[in-house]
């Protein structure tokens, strides 16, 4: 079903679809190749036994991130990623440049070790959009409740209820870690918990990102001698924060 353009993308009909792009994206980027969840899919579980759905975009390798296309088209994903020594973990491991992920509303536990997020682990060019998270989130260091850690991406309209914890620092409700990014219209109502670089939407804004439209309802907190704990963000140098509360 469709031919894998923007027009026409291919169409996620099932878990098993989601599993078979999770299994390709370890040996192929699938740049330039768009993929929608067929209407009338409203759920997609991957907790299911045998199905065992790992990731789409694997690793920073090349031939391993994901850099297509993916509309949810509205749809709930439940997932259940407990891998507590596996970096890049989320419905997405890596999202890279060119890539566009939207519309996908997720369930459910993420629990892996650095970059850490219910939609992604990492994305670096890639633009994200309308992302709802539920899920709770747990990881060491560059944990979020939508993205672990995002370069030069735009994340936008997507907010996260997830509980966010990281056992070390650069935690926060939408993004851990992030750099010459744009964050607007987005919201936290997570607890978000880490050691120290913690903020309710971006733990660490560490570079020229511009954060617009922004608010945070949850708690931020950061445990022991905790140092850089923020309601919007741990820490920020370089950027603009405005019209945040």
């Amino acid at each position: 079903y469709g031919t894998g353009s923007k027009n026409n993308p291919y169409l996620i009909r099932s878990e098993e679809d989601m599993k078979a792009l999770s299994d390709v994206t370890k040996s192929d980027n699938l740049l330039g190749i768009y993929f929608k969840v067929m209407d009338g899919v409203t759920t997609l579980d991957l907790t299911m036994e045998d199905l065992n759905f790992e990731r789409i975009g694997h690793s920073a390798i090349a031939n391993q991130q994901f850099r297509g296309g993916f509309d949810g088209n509205g749809v709930t994903i439940i997932l259940n990623l407990v891998k507590t020594t596996t970096d890049y973990l989320g419905l997405f491991g890596y999202i890279g440049n060119g890539a566009e992920v939207k519309n996908i509303l997720i369930e459910g536990t993420v629990h892996g070790r650095v970059r850490v997020g219910a939609l992604a682990g990492e994305i670096n060019s890639a633009i994200i959009e309308n992302i709802s998270n539920r899920a709770n989130v747990i990881g060491t260091q560059y944990v979020g409740g939508i993205v672990g850690y995002s370069t030069a991406s735009e994340i936008k309209l997507s907010y996260n209820m997830g509980e966010v914890t990281g056992s070390s620092r650069d935690i926060g409700g939408i993004i851990g870690w992030s750099q010459t990014s744009k964050i607007y219209q987005s919201f936290n109502y997570g607890h978000i918990k880490g050691t120290q670089v913690v903020g309710g939407i971006v733990g660490y804004l560490y570079n020229n990102n511009t954060v617009s439209y922004v608010y945070n309802r949850g708690t931020v907190e950061g445990t022991t001698t905790a140092t850089y704990i923020g309601g919007i963000t741990g820490a920020h140098r370089n950027g603009t924060i405005d019209q945040a509360y």
